[in-house]
């Protein structure tokens, strides 16, 4: 019914469905994802990629999940224009699956408009708390 909602551009019934599903075994990462769209399509970047974040931190979130989120939030600063941060999450996604949905053109894209610089996050080695995926997945 939330889909149904989101495609009529009902947004607020959409996001009171989508929220029955959060604590849904198996469905949270994919309820946070369309609130998150839902966010983005009326408007609002900024908490559309707050709602992609919280879905890191899911129970149970699977590998690809956590790529498809890392690959949303990156659209989202890319669309706020925010050039560094959208590079660190597809550079996130790029260490794991360089084929995973277009991220080598979006990497490819935002560097352009950069200059070719590398986040500042991959420049400064900041530590965040989604970093335990990378470091889990480095060490497999």
């Amino acid at each position: 019914l939330g889909l149904a909602y989101k495609e009529m551009g009902l947004y607020e019934e959409a996001l009171k469905e989508f929220s029955l599903c959060l604590d849904a075994p198996g469905l949270a990462v994919q309820a946070l994802k369309m609130v998150g769209h839902c966010h983005l399509e009326r408007g609002n970047i900024t908490d559309g990629i707050e709602e992609f974040k919280k879905g890191l931190y899911v129970d149970g979130i699977t590998d690809r999940e956590t790529l498809d989120l890392y690959f949303e939030i990156g659209l989202g600063y890319e669309n706020l224009q925010d050039a560094a941060e959208a590079l660190y999450y597809y550079e996130k996604v790029a260490r794991r699956d360089d084929r995973f949905r277009n991220v080598a053109e979006r990497i490819a894209v935002v560097k352009s408009l950069r200059g070719g610089a590398r986040s500042r996050r991959a420049i400064d080695g900041a530590d965040g708390p989604d970093d335990a995926f990378d470091t889990a997945l480095d060490d497999t």
